[in-house]
């Protein structure tokens, strides 16, 4: 007696809330670490822009940039919605639980939060075009790989190219969590620097070392997943055979 494997890109059927219920909390350990590291991020995002006071921002406003002020402010709101929204994005009891709310805030996601913010930041570049080339091509890369894996993740979701869908969405959560891990590395290594590291290393590890190391990280994470469920696919055809 042989059964047939589901298709690779097909979903698995929901579970209910009896098969989340009996999930235990410590198998998802790091919903409220993540939780806490977005909240971080936001208290540190917001800390110089909460007054509203372009004396108090933390990027350069030289005058031949009279709005660079309120686009940064944009670029923030915008980047605000994108973390909120992505934590939640990534919860599996939402996702499970309640699938039309997943749904519709993957849509505040994409259109509230990173096709503005990356729009603003693509406004932001030519601003900061005259500053090192490393942390220039660092966002250029960046914003471009966030645009694209979210196109990616939103259009595989409409012609329910599931699996597709699910390495695109969490890559671009490894990239939106560029904005914890980039400010991360800034506040550990800038005790280093100058006496340490010098200026091109402290751009280059600051600059690409977090959104690259989220990518990565990701990416094995999906290929442990991956390698996981075929395993477990076929022990179950051969139980069932």
């Amino acid at each position: 007696m042989t059964t047939l494997a589901p298709a690779p890109d097909r979903p698995a059927p929901r579970p209910g809330p009896a098969g989340d219920a009996a999930t235990p909390w410590w198998r998802r350990p790091w919903v409220l670490p993540l939780t806490a590291l977005v909240a971080a991020a936001l208290v540190f995002m917001w800390a110089s822009y909460i007054t509203l006071d372009a004396r108090t921002a933390t990027v350069e406003l030289p005058p031949e940039y009279p709005g660079k002020y309120q686009i940064v402010l944009a670029h923030i709101v915008f980047g605000t919605v994108a973390l909120v929204a992505v934590v939640l994005q990534v919860w599996p009891w939402l996702r499970r639980r309640h699938p039309r709310v997943h749904r519709w805030v993957g849509r505040v996601y994409v259109v509230g939060g990173v096709a503005p913010s990356a729009a603003l930041a693509a406004v932001l570049l030519p601003m900061i075009a005259g500053s090192h080339w490393l942390a220039w091509a660092s966002r250029v890369t960046l914003e471009v790989l966030w645009v694209a894996t979210t196109a990616v993740g939103a259009i595989s979701a409409r012609r329910r190219r599931w699996t597709l869908h699910r390495w695109a969405m969490l890559s671009s959560f490894a990239l939106t969590m560029d904005a914890f891990s980039t400010r991360f590395l800034q506040v550990a290594l800038m005790p280093l620097y100058p006496d340490v590291i010098d200026e091109g290393a402290f751009l280059l590890l600051v600059g690409w070392g977090g959104w690259v190391a989220n990518l990565l990280l990701v990416q094995a994470w999906l290929l442990r997943s991956m390698r996981r469920s075929r395993r477990d696919r076929t022990r179950g055809d051969v139980l069932a055979a």
